[in-house]
């Protein structure tokens, strides 16, 4: 026979009685008054067959808000199952029943709620207040911590009304009244600056000690007071509770208590404490140190279509992401996340990894990045909603994205149908995300720095461009994320970190990663970003099919031995020594395939000419890439193109192009470190360049150039002898300024200055 006792509570005793016996024909049974109500639990142990015919009973309950009555709605069932047969005509409403101290209630009738996504109460209920809670606890998604009540959430089922029946009862206080202020103060507003015991009233509740309130507000063991923690007693299995304040000075409103019933307050507070996460008054996110007790109101994720979309766990090269559900009543992200258009339901929390980024520089740098570049600064930066440290472990919030770009490529729009409002989407996220490399590149949002700053990526990628559902656009939308490389630097500050953390699949790196010297900088970006936008261009065109087919084409041995699909490659120098860097001629032959793809319409023959001739670039003293301005401003006049509704021929009507087959420019390199243990150590066998049959070999910047590659602005160069001319627009005198830069070293010297 299981272990099972069952309570029933309700208003009148007769009814009370009534029902028992015509339900399960047990005869006369015990009613006791007890805080209000009448509570009958049954003599005897219930049988499988009992329980689960009383929970059969409660699933086949309806109540009908407009008749006020008890009806049945499954008749299927038989009639002794249903409460409707032993309810006496007297008995407005079925008792409430609690079995091993949890609430029986329907699983299939969900609790009404209202408009504020809060439970619908009435002021007839029948429940006491413990079970009033506990039938309306969030089950968490993990069951182990047995469920929470949010703050708003523990104010809306306990109001001034019912804390006031609740004191009524209890006549072993005095004045209990008196209480009612401290417990749930008229004004909630009130609860930010005053002591409040509402927490404190609710633990007692639970406990059944809540006539015991006046003692925990006499010493003062607030809501602002908790958690109370537990302090070891003198003697053995001895335990005494005490404020945080005064550790060592055990609380004497638990005096008498049990040491198990101290246990329960102290484990079960923490269903109470959970937090409330919400961006600070400045839009920025807020930090939360969390004790390791502490219960995060995750909730059960829907099994829906979005959760197949993408996986729930995700490992990256500095942190692991996990969707979760967040309990709308524990975050204030609502308004905000519709401000920039994105759902408010689901959420990705990145948790840093244990090895060499668990740690308050990584954190504290990827942060910084977060809340200077967000989506309040351009919609395509992903936005931070909150970080917090739990068990010494560094987490980050953010807004759900279903996928990212190369999931989205890959298994939901592996066949993009190239209609007209496909491709004004493709060249609205290339000009949203070159948009947003140039907020990075150029904050002029941070209007209250004392000294001009600039910012970098350092690690763009497919698995760093998410595709979010977007209330703003059907096709949703592609945002950068992702700042573990990132980096914000001073004017005078050096570039970047050499070689620093790059991916062991290198797949979109600069040839600078093999240069001595060279560091992760905004040019950096820059080729990166052409990789991206190379592929995005490639799958508009053919596909996740035509996508594979690039990535294999590529395909070519690199330093280390092995193939790899980089867009570049290391040559040795036929009949010399050292290295050359070149775009790779599968790359450079992809461009011309896509030109003569019958398909491919103006617009992409516009995109792919900036990509290959401003951002596919190996760095020499002749040829920098261009700057992250100057490519927003050609990515804006061709997304205005596709925008005229007179000339949809622009975005549509194939225009196949014969290009003239060329290489890209070999530049001479000297190797850094890695690239020339790497190439001790494997032996590759690395193709040759002929400086007679294919072509000069072109200088490469020297060593210093990177560690002022940041610091150089220019836009337009003009050889003059042995220096560069640039044009340099300054932020601070709103003036194009002419100005030097050393082709050694890469200092700039301003020569004049004149109106524009």
């Amino acid at each position: 026979m299981p272990i099972a006792i069952v309570r029933a509570t309700y208003t009148e005793q007769n009814a009370l009685e009534t029902f028992f016996t015509e339900l399960f024909g047990w005869g006369k049974t015990e009613v006791l008054w007890k805080r209000g109500r009448y509570q009958c639990t049954l003599p005897r142990r219930m049988t499988q067959d009992e329980i689960e015919k009383l929970q059969q009973a409660v699933r086949v309950e309806h109540y009908d808000q407009h008749n006020r009555a008890i009806v049945r709605h499954d008749r299927q069932l038989p009639s002794d199952y249903s409460l409707v047969t032993a309810v006496s005509a007297s008995m407005k409403q079925c008792p409430a029943f609690v079995l091993n101290g949890v609430p029986i209630r329907s699983p299939t009738l969900p609790i009404e709620i209202s408009n504020d996504g809060l439970p619908v109460i009435h002021d007839n209920n029948s429940l006491p207040l413990d079970e009033l809670l506990r039938t309306h606890q969030v089950k968490g998604a993990y069951t182990s911590n047995g469920g929470f009540w949010s703050r708003k959430l523990l104010s809306h089922i306990i109001s001034r009304e019912r804390v006031l029946a609740e004191l009524k009862t209890y006549t072993v206080l005095t004045n209990a009244e008196d209480y009612l202020d401290d417990i749930r103060p008229e004004d909630s507003r009130l609860s930010s600056t005053i002591k409040t015991y509402l927490g404190t009233f609710v633990l007692l509740l639970l406990l059944e000690r809540g006539h015991e309130i006046d003692k925990f507000i006499n010493e003062e063991v607030s809501d602002q007071n908790l958690p109370v923690i537990l302090h070891s007693a003198t003697w053995p299995g001895k335990v005494n509770l005490c404020l945080k304040t005064n550790p060592n000075q055990p609380l004497e409103c638990f005096r008498g208590w049990k040491t198990f019933e101290k246990e329960a307050f102290e484990r079960t507070q923490w269903q109470l404490l959970v937090p409330y996460f919400q961006l600070d008054a400045d839009k920025n996110a807020t930090h939360y140190t969390l004790n390791e007790k502490t219960i995060l109101p995750w909730l059960k994720r829907d099994q829906d279509s979005r959760s197949s979309v993408q996986p729930s766990g995700q490992e990256g090269g500095f942190g692991s992401v996990s969707t979760v559900k967040i309990d709308p009543h524990s975050h204030g992200f609502r308004d905000i996340l519709r401000e920039v258009h994105l759902k408010d339901d689901l959420f990705a929390l990145k948790l840093l990894h244990d090895e060499g980024y668990n740690n308050m520089e990584s954190f504290q740098n990827e942060v910084n990045q977060l809340r200077r570049f967000n989506g309040f600064a351009n919609p395509h930066l992903v936005t931070l909603l909150a970080t917090f440290t739990r068990s010494g472990r560094y987490n980050f919030i953010f807004p759900y994205a279903n996928s990212n770009l190369e999931y989205y490529w890959e298994k939901i729009k592996p066949n993009p149908k190239m209609d007209i409002d496909m491709v004004r989407w493709v060249s609205r996220q290339c000009l949203g995300i070159m948009g947003a490399i140039d907020v990075i590149h150029n904050p002029k949002h941070l209007r209250n720095l004392t000294e001009e700053r600039y910012g970098r990526h350092g690690d763009v990628k497919p698995d760093n461009i998410l595709w979010f559902q977007s209330s703003d656009n059907e096709r949703g939308i592609l945002v950068v994320s992702d700042m573990g490389l990132s980096a914000f630097h001073r004017e005078n500050s050096k570039s970047g970190i050499s070689r620093y953390k790059i991916p062991k699949v290198p797949g979109y790196s600069p040839p600078e990663c093999d240069v001595k010297g060279g560091k992760i900088s905004r040019a950096y970006d820059i080729w990166t970003l052409g990789c991206l936008f190379l592929e995005l261009l490639t799958w508009l065109l053919g596909g996740w099919k035509l996508v594979g087919e690039f990535q294999e084409a590529r395909r070519s041995v690199y330093i280390t031995g092995a193939l790899n699909n980089i867009f570049y490659t290391l040559k040795t120098i036929e009949g010399q020594e050292g290295y050359v860097a070149q775009v790779k001629t599968q790359v450079m032959q992809w461009f011309r395939q896509l030109h003569k793809n019958k398909n491919c319409p103006q617009f992409i023959h516009d995109a792919l000419d900036i990509i290959e001739t401003k951002m596919l670039i190996v760095i020499h003293v002749d040829r920098k890439r261009a700057k992250s301005r100057q490519l927003r401003k050609e990515f804006e006049d061709i997304h205005k193109k596709c925008l005229d509704d007179s000339d949809s021929d622009y975005c549509l009507k194939g225009i196949p192009i014969n290009c003239l087959e060329r290489a890209g420019s070999a530049v001479g390199i000297d190797l850094n470190e890695d690239a020339i243990a790497a190439i001790s150590e494997h032996q590759p066998d690395l193709l040759s360049h002929d400086p007679i049959l294919d072509g000069e070999i072109k200088k490469s910047p020297l060593p210093m150039y990177w560690e002022n590659v940041d610091k150089i602005r220019h836009v337009d160069a003009l050889k003059v002898s042995n220096q560069e001319t640039t044009m340099r627009w300054c932020e601070e005198c709103e003036k194009e300024c002419c100005a030097i830069m050393c082709e050694r070293c890469g200092t700039e010297t301003i020569l004049k200055e004149f109106s524009t």
